[in-house]
């Protein structure tokens, strides 16, 4: 451009900078941006946005915050809410709730609304840091100000009381997400079906996926993994095994599912059938990985050294 004497403008720089941000080059992002000010152009949004994500996602997030608060006391114009959502998932992603909520005063203090994306991304850390008392708080909030989460939002607070195993907390925000109109998605029915599952009510997880399969639904290799991953750990494996087939058949079993299956064997016992799994992986084209042979070595050397099984796994190896 510039051997052709054409002048970059805002939105060349804005280019650039994002594209050496989402390559891991902030310093290289941070001369574009010097560069653009001293060539008279003023950034905004799509400039910083990119390099506090940047800072943010390389674990650099005082230097995230300081970004901020120069360009404010520059008094530069720029700066929107998508900015201080960027800054905001960073300290959330750390689990560092407390300057989360430091930014949102900060947001409010300067003119920026916390909007539905913010309060979704505070939620996911509240529930990350396992703070269900401050999410009361939040939701509270959140009405106060005329917002009503969405899929997302209660997706992840269901998620957050499933591992928990507070599975009739989870059903309480499943109703209130449903008497408020909001229709659960594929994910919102898995994470649900897997709770149940973890928690050993495989026959609620059953009433919801034939629920799922009379909407638009549909139950994915993720929804079934759960059931596997049940019948696995319960030894039940002519279920598993019956599962499994049927997912085989429709093309969703992989490298994981296959997995579930050579470790539910190992645990009853039945090391031949592990085997038997890691060779038909081989044989269908569907990837092992490191997992796959450290679940049967394990086994192996719980048996002792035997050297003719042993040979047979290093040949699969090969």
């Amino acid at each position: 451009m510039l051997e052709l004497k054409m002048k970059p403008n805002e939105v060349t720089y804005n280019v650039l900078v994002d594209g050496y941000c989402r390559a891991g080059n902030t310093k290289k992002a941070f001369e574009l941006l010097e560069e653009m000010v001293q060539r008279g152009l003023e950034p905004d949004s799509y400039a910083y946005r990119p390099l506090i994500s940047a800072l943010c996602m390389s674990g650099r997030v005082p230097e995230a915050k300081q970004f901020i608060d120069d360009i404010c006391k520059a008094n530069y114009k720029g700066l929107n809410a998508m900015c201080y959502t960027a800054l905001l998932h960073g300290y959330c992603g750390e689990g560092r709730m407390k300057d989360a909520y430091m930014v949102c005063r900060q947001m409010e203090e300067r003119g920026f609304k916390l909007d539905l994306v913010c309060y979704g991304v505070l939620i996911s850390g509240i529930c990350k840091t396992n703070e269900m008392q401050e999410l009361t708080k939040v939701l509270g909030d959140m009405e106060n100000r005329g917002l009503t989460p969405d899929e997302i939002i209660y997706t992840t607070i269901i998620d957050s009381y499933c591992k928990q195993g507070s599975m009739i907390e989870a059903f309480k925000v499943w109703e209130k997400m449903i008497i408020h109109g909001c229709v659960p998605n594929v994910i919102t029915y898995t994470v649900m079906i897997n709770g149940l599952c973890k928690a050993g009510h495989v026959n609620k997880a059953e009433v919801l996926c034939k629920e799922m399969l009379v909407t638009e639904n549909q139950p994915n290799r993720v929804t079934f993994g759960c059931f596997l991953d049940f019948y696995a750990r319960e030894g039940k494996m002519g279920e598993a095994l019956h599962l499994h087939s049927r997912m085989r058949y429709k093309f969703q079993a992989n490298t994981v599912t296959y997995n579930i299956m050579i470790m539910g064997f190992c645990r009853c016992g039945k090391i031949k059938e592990a085997v038997e799994l890691l060779a038909e992986m081989t044989e269908g084209a569907v990837p092992s990985d490191c997992i796959s042979y450290s679940i049967l070595i394990y086994e192996y050397c719980k048996l002792g050294n035997e050297e003719d099984k042993w040979a047979r796994l290093v040949g699969y190896c090969e």
